[in-house]
């Protein structure tokens, strides 16, 4: 009871300190500006894809750009060819663009078209009357799917043309049949149905999920110049079944740049999340730092130590309900934080555009975006904790406030920067070791599947490595704090 007390004590004591509100204030504040800054490059993207989409109907100033450019080509194929261009432009015009251009495969079509002429153009018609009237068909049947035909035509319009390269032996039989594969999957996942923001996304994954099938069986990626290890090939099958996952139940991965247009709202929550998370841990970061380094030293500086230690209770109590304290403060404040911040993700972006995937056994399971976004603010709980344990030990061992709130903040803040400018330049393979490095639990335990993140160059352990290492260095400050706490003379 009396330990309680004195825990209940401590937590007073924090609260009204005002230290502990403005950096509290300060992290509600942050979620707030990482909203807005996500939401500025959200508009951007929302007008530069209006601007695309006003130049890709502007096909009337294609038409005076191919004009001008008819007037200085010298030979009559590439005059033919201009004019095909125009006639095909004017018809798009005639007709409306929105009601030609619905689709991927419709713009697909109208290059395909193109090409036909270019090589119909290329040909005799009475030395090469074979290749000749394949074209001329090619053409009528492309023709009927520009202007009426289904996707299904399109597709198979696309396996005849596969047909035709492979008698013509301009491809092999092994790449006949895998083009022929990828068409069968274009048709079961409707690739190039549709506009290109909503399914190239699958396009671009069917083609990695090639790649990396590849890469696994030769144990080696000629892209990055790497043999992979075991624990690389276990994430690439891993991601590969995300990604198969994705392609079945319709979900376009968002996590870069390159992919923020398969997914626009996915995207900026996930980025929210991310510099939300950042810049409100800072400010926590901060305030865990402020009152751990100044826990033991101010109260010898005011003197206060000297009356804690002649009563009953013992010193490791008094040491020990300090730490409780401030760990207590630090994860209701973390959870509170998540909490506001998964509330504002909500309303701005959406509920669940921010679910989780992962690979559980052989099966794919999805963590909803609130676990998902609370574990991850949860994950840096032992990162502050360990700086806790810093700030009271310097605090308790120098007896100076101002030099233990320093050196910690150096080591909060400047550490990381300090590493990834090191990891650049030289090689720092021993700093792994070091509890700094470890921190980053988050990224190991919910690892995206973004193909990059396997060939990182950034040596780093494993999660059960990392968790070992900050377990040892606490228990070493632990230990520390403690035996100096008792042994010292305040």
């Amino acid at each position: 009871m009396k330990f309680i007390n004195l825990v209940i004590n401590e937590l007073v004591k924090i609260l009204k300190r005002k230290s502990t509100l403005i950096f509290s204030c300060f992290a509600i504040i942050s979620l707030l500006g990482a909203y807005g800054i996500v939401k500025v490059k959200k508009e951007n993207v929302e007008n530069l894809n209006t601007e695309s989409s006003l130049y890709l109907a502007d096909y009337e100033m294609s038409n005076i750009q191919l004009l001008q450019k008819r007037e200085k080509v010298e030979t009559e194929y590439e005059k033919k060819i201009i004019d095909k261009q125009v006639e095909i432009n004017k018809f798009i015009l005639e007709k409306g663009v929105k009601n030609i251009m619905t689709a991927e495969y419709k713009k697909s079509c109208e290059q395909e078209l193109i090409k036909i002429y270019e090589r119909l153009y290329s040909l005799d018609p009475i030395k090469n009357s074979e290749e000749y009237k394949i074209q001329k068909k090619n053409e009528e049947k492309l023709w009927k799917i520009f202007l009426e035909g289904s996707f299904e035509d399109y597709i198979s319009f696309n396996k005849e043309l596969l047909l035709q390269k492979y008698e013509r032996a301009e491809i092999t039989k092994e790449e006949y049949d895998l083009e022929l594969q990828k068409q069968d999957l274009y048709s079961q996942y409707e690739i190039g149905k549709y506009l290109p923001e909503n399914t190239k996304w699958k396009e671009d994954i069917i083609n990695e999920n090639e790649d990396i099938k590849h890469v696994i069986e030769d144990r080696f990626d000629a892209s990055h110049m790497v043999y992979l290890e075991d624990r690389q090939i276990k994430q690439l099958e891993d991601d590969m079944l995300i990604s198969e996952y994705r392609l079945k139940n319709n979900i376009a991965p968002y996590y870069t740049d390159m992919q923020m247009n398969n997914n626009l709202n996915s995207y900026c929550r996930y980025n929210y999340n991310n510099f939300a998370n950042t810049i409100s841990i800072i400010f926590i970061g901060i305030l865990v730092i402020i009152l751990s380094a100044s826990s033991v030293s101010e109260e010898i500086s005011k003197g206060t130590v000297v009356f804690m230690n002649i009563t009953p209770v013992k010193r490791y109590q008094i040491l020990l309900a300090k730490i409780v304290s401030i760990v207590i403060i630090l994860v209701a404040l973390v959870i509170l934080i998540s909490q506001i911040s998964v509330l504002i993700g909500n309303i701005a972006f959406g509920v669940n555009t921010n679910n989780y995937l992962y690979v559980s056994g052989s099966k794919v399971v999805v963590m909803s975006t609130h676990i998902y976004e609370t574990l991850g603010y949860l994950l840096r709980i032992p990162e502050l904790i360990v700086y806790l344990l810093v700030g009271i030990t310097l605090s308790t061992l120098t007896k100076n406030t101002a030099i233990s709130t320093i050196i910690t903040s150096l080591l909060f803040l400047g550490y990381p920067i300090a590493y990834k400018i090191l990891s650049n330049f030289v090689i720092v393979e021993p700093l792994k070791y070091l509890p700094f490095s470890n921190f980053d639990l988050a990224s190991k335990i919910l690892r995206v599947n973004t193909y990059e993140n396997v060939y990182d160059n950034i040596p780093t352990l494993s999660i059960e490595s990392s968790i070992i290492i900050l377990s040892i260095t606490a228990i070493l400050l632990i230990i520390t704090v403690f035996d100096s706490y008792n042994n010292k003379e305040f």
